[in-house]
Parts: structure tokens; C-alpha cells; sequence
């Protein structure tokens, strides 16, 4: 019985910063299409994304 905890745990991590990078792309680039004040304003998900940055 093999036990892979520590990739379970870096797949978890990785798929939800990917999901948080996905979620501030799609909010700046489709969401906000045009609206050039939007782009100072920081989308929640971009501030989360930087938890999981893990060097």
C-alpha cells in the first residue's frame, strides 16, 4: 500500500491556483471587456492566488 500524500496535497494546491488565476483572467478579460478603470481594481481571487504561491 502505497500512500501519495504529499502529491495529493501539491495536485490540491496547484489545481486551485489555477482555478484562481482562471477566475482573475475571465473577470479582467471577459467580465470587465473595455472597462479600463476595472484594471486597478483587484479582483478577490488575485489577492487569494497569493496563498498559494508557493515558491
Amino acid at each position: 500500500m502505497v500512500h501519495y500524500t504529499h502529491q495529493n496535497a501539491v495536485i490540491a494546491f496547484d489545481t486551485i491556483y489555477q482555478t484562481l488565476i482562471i477566475h482573475t483572467m475571465y473577470a479582467h478579460l471577459v467580465s470587465n471587456w473595455g472597462d479600463l478603470k476595472s484594471l486597478r481594481q483587484l479582483v478577490l481571487s488575485m489577492l487569494v492566488e497569493a496563498l498559494f504561491n508557493i515558491p
